[in-house]
């Protein structure tokens, strides 16, 4: 008799929800992925046999390599002590202390720098590493199965689990009378309120010490984000820099090196510290250029030098303010793993999900300008600037699906780069939920002739998810919301943003086709389809008399013929044709 051991590594959501920096949602994703890698080591060295995630090479679970592995692991044991789980557990929080340790050894060796006392780091040195202790979850069920069971043996280990999940360990702890952290707002800061008060100057003891500014109190599970790997991170774009990206790309590496180098030199010529400078590309938006400036009495005279040059670099073109944030998951996974009739055949498709996401992060770097916070098995997190989402979507979802043999869902937010970078993760969420209960429509069904041949059988499950939802967050105003098969509204996006950038389509087409969708909000669009042939019928109409973008120009006959055919024979709503070209409009810019 064999024994399926799988457990889950967390907390998962709190990381997600409280970052506020991109390098705070890297750090906390990074983590635990580190933590899964010392758990997968251990069972590996415990006489386990690892079915997910199957490493492709020898060191993939060694420290810091490059392997990200999810936050569950899966192993089969011939026999299985369930003292091996509490050794599981202790691995995980070993390399958790290791990291906390490499956040400690900043905080020391800058207290020398700065003459602080080793004594007067933390309001109580306990509590920093009380807090990274109690950070930990891990949840794990061990069930036995006989030869032959091991499809069973899965079923029943994951509804533990889930059951086991749900069942929280609770612990109350007295607390004391000092600020609570500004990121989560539940544990205690560990900062003493002196560094927030003369004779200290707080700009530079805080953000050396601590990488803190201005007023952020931090607890120690948020030192052990902000300072972890500090100057061994993979270097990678924040949201601003991602933002930035589609007026950059129009200059050279050359010239953009120099204009960043040169921005940066107007402010460490005003005395800011070079080591505080985190931005680069997106200093050409004003709002992270004067952050640095603070109360500078040359303020104005450093902005009139900052804007002479940056309207001679480009011409008085201005960045576009917004980037997209993409989240995608695997369809049907469960389902997908219940069929496999073997452990053999679930650790080679654990393999093909890890060969699948161990080339993403340098694509999306090098081939789509974007970064990669996350890519995991089935689990892809990612930014993107606006002028090269789509082709990474398109081909995201059609890799997927020929590598892994079944589909992707997921949530594209298009959000200003300033916008609370866990709101925007929140709308991601959101988005992905939406697309994981997406219904086709009869036109959509063809899609499922472009599955491969041996996931034919799986097409009827699959493409009833199989979805896109874009969510376009203005800073004013209410979100526009899209969702639709992955690839035919990715094709649809696409062919717009082409009309519009070419001039052949205006946006205001779209906000027309909005109100007259609004115009017919009373009408039985669902059931009646008298109702629905009028609002087609007066749509395609508007489309008639429309003229290209900024001219007296019809639009041609193509145009025409193509968002005919949507509206009549695809069946795609006007009010979700009205909303792609204002979308669409958006990756444009």
């Amino acid at each position: 008799m064999a024994y399926l051991f799988l457990c889950s590594l967390g907390p998962v959501q709190e990381f997600i929800v409280n970052a506020r920096r991109s390098r705070d949602l890297w750090y906390g994703s990074w983590m635990l992925s580190e933590l899964a890698k010392a758990v997968a080591k251990k069972i590996a060295t415990s006489g386990g046999t690892l079915v997910f995630p199957k490493p492709v090479n020898s060191g993939d679970l060694d420290a810091k390599s490059d392997f990200n592995s999810p936050n569950r692991v899966s192993a089969v044991f011939e026999l299985f002590d369930y003292q091996l789980a509490d050794s599981f557990k202790q691995a995980a929080k070993e390399r958790l202390f290791e990291l906390w340790n490499d956040s400690l050894v900043h905080i020391q060796d800058q207290a020398k720098f700065q003459n602080v006392s080793p004594t007067d780091l933390f309001t109580d040195a306990t509590i920093p590493k009380q807090q990274i202790e109690d950070l930990l979850e891990f949840y794990w069920v061990a069930v036995p199965f006989e030869q032959g069971a091991y499809p069973k043996a899965r079923d029943q280990a994951e509804a533990l689990l889930a059951a086991r999940k749900n069942t929280r360990d609770f612990e109350l702890d007295d607390g004391s009378n000092v600020p609570k952290s500004s990121l989560d707002g539940i544990r205690e800061s560990v900062i003493p309120e002196e560094f927030y008060k003369k004779p200290y100057d707080p700009a530079q003891k805080l953000y050396k010490l601590y990488r803190a500014r201005g007023a952020e109190r931090l607890s120690g599970v948020d030192l052990l984000k902000r300072l972890g790997r500090l100057g061994d991170e993979p270097k990678f774009a924040s949201t601003s820099d991602v933002a930035a990206a589609p007026l950059m790309s129009t200059l050279d590496g050359g010239k953009q090196k120099n204009l960043i180098d040169g921005l940066k030199k107007l402010l460490t010529d005003e005395g800011v510290l070079a080591d505080e400078i985190s931005e680069n590309a997106s200093l050409i938006f004003e709002s992270r250029f004067r952050e640095y400036l603070g109360e500078n009495t040359n303020q104005k005279e450093i902005l009139q030098h900052y804007h002479d040059r940056l309207k001679k670099t480009f011409d008085g073109a201005n960045p576009y303010p917004y980037y997209a944030l993409l989240i995608a998951d695997g369809d049907n996974m469960g389902e997908l793993i219940n069929q496999l009739p073997d452990i053999k055949s679930h650790s080679l498709l654990s393999q093909k999900l890890s060969q699948f996401a161990a080339h993403l992060p340098l694509q999306i770097e090098k081939d789509y300008s974007g970064t990669c916070i996350y890519a995991g098995g089935e689990d892809i997190l990612a930014y993107l600037p606006l002028h090269k989402a789509l082709d990474f979507a398109s081909k995201l979802e059609g890799d997927f699906k020929a590598a892994i043999l079944t589909t992707l869902s997921g949530g594209l937010v298009i959000a200003h780069h300033l916008t609370p970078l866990n709101e925007v993760m929140q709308l991601a969420r959101e988005a992905e939920k939406e697309s994981k209960k997406h219904l086709p429509r009869e036109s959509e069904k063809e899609s499922k002739k472009h599955l491969p041949q041996e996931a034919e059988k799986e097409s009827k499950k699959t493409v009833s998810k199989n979805a896109l939802t874009v969510v376009l967050s203005k800073r004013s105003g209410t979100e526009t919301v899209i969702t639709d098969n992955w690839e035919q509204l990715t094709d649809r996006l696409m062919v717009l943003k082409d009309w519009i950038k070419a001039g052949l389509l205006g946006q205001g087409v779209g906000y027309e086709l909005k109100v007259l969708a609004d115009d017919f909000g009373g009408f039985d669009l669902h059931n009646n389809k008298s109702h629905r042939d009028a609002l087609a019928n007066e749509a395609i109409r508007i489309i008639e008399r429309k003229r290209e973008s900024n001219s007296t120009i019809p639009l041609t006959s193509d145009v025409k013929d193509q968002l005919r055919k949507w509206i009549e024979t695809n069946n795609i709503p006007v009010a979700q044709l009205a909303n792609e070209i204002i979308v669409a409009s958006e990756f444009t810019n």
